[in-house]
């Protein structure tokens, strides 16, 4: 019986069989569903990744708003903190600081009074003039033994009288050297009293411009650059910060860089 398969010629391809078709339609049939969940699987990732890239977009979306809130909030409180400065600025513009005043208890008003007009030459002064406080006071001395107890005096909060409302150590006694804050009532006689300062000159009371916290930090700096030799000198008038330079050129101090201007020019 002769065979299905030719054996014509050297590598002749022989005649597929039933059961070769069979297979063969079978492996293009798996072909097709491997093909098909292929398929399947490369839309499910690309629907993933659509949706990934949304949420993505509403994420940026959020972040973006979330910086912008932020940008806002941090606006208000910079805002808030300008005008907590411009007040407690226009509020302290009214007084000047005394340093070094020996005062009683309840009698601040008129160690200053008598200050002002015998030290400094200032016109009689009267009640609706001028209202002081003790903010600062010193140990009291009680026979030649410093009291322990006057280590804390109680601050007061300002108000309109200052010249009752001064602060009250625990045990009483003559006051060293205390911190007197003097608020005036017109601007005139705070400059007129600013300007004679010097008539103070080694009495050691010296009398400074009561100012805000932030330019009260400034000028520290600036008597530290002052005496480190930075700086010839610094001073303030109208709550303004000056200093002279080597050079002998005047300019004005507002905020901590104009300080790193001046440690920079020094080096």
């Amino acid at each position: 019986m002769s065979s299905t398969r030719s054996s014509k010629g050297k590598g002749a391809v022989a005649p597929l069989t039933m059961d070769d078709m069979l297979l063969l339609l079978d492996s293009e049939k798996f072909a097709s569903a491997v093909a098909s969940a292929v398929q399947a699987s490369i839309k499910a990732i690309k629907e993933e990744n659509e949706r990934l890239k949304q949420q993505i977009i509403q994420h940026d979306k959020e972040i973006t708003n979330l910086r912008t809130e932020l940008q806002s909030q941090h606006q208000e409180i910079v805002a808030l903190k300008e005008e907590k400065v411009k007040k407690e600025r226009s509020e302290k513009f009214h007084q000047l600081r005394l340093t070094g005043l020996d005062c009683e208890d309840g009698d601040v008003f008129n160690k200053v009074k008598n200050l002002f007009e015998d030290k400094l030459g200032i016109d009689t002064i009267n009640d609706n003039d001028i209202s002081a406080k003790i903010v600062n006071p010193k140990r009291a001395k009680d026979n030649g033994n410093t009291s322990k107890t006057t280590r804390h005096a109680k601050r007061i909060a300002p108000s309109s009288n200052y010249a009752t409302e001064a602060a009250v150590p625990e045990k009483r006694g003559r006051q060293h050297g205390s911190v007197v804050i003097v608020r005036f009532q017109n601007a005139w006689m705070r400059r007129k009293v600013f300007s004679a300062k010097r008539n103070l000159k080694g009495s050691g009371i010296f009398i400074s411009e009561d100012l805000p916290s932030p330019s009260n930090g400034i000028f520290f700096k600036c008597r530290q650059l002052a005496k480190s030799g930075v700086i010839l000198s610094t001073w303030t008038y109208e709550m303004n910060i000056f200093v002279k330079k080597k050079d002998n050129t005047i300019i004005q101090i507002k905020d901590d860089a104009d300080i790193a201007k001046l440690d920079s020019n020094d080096e």
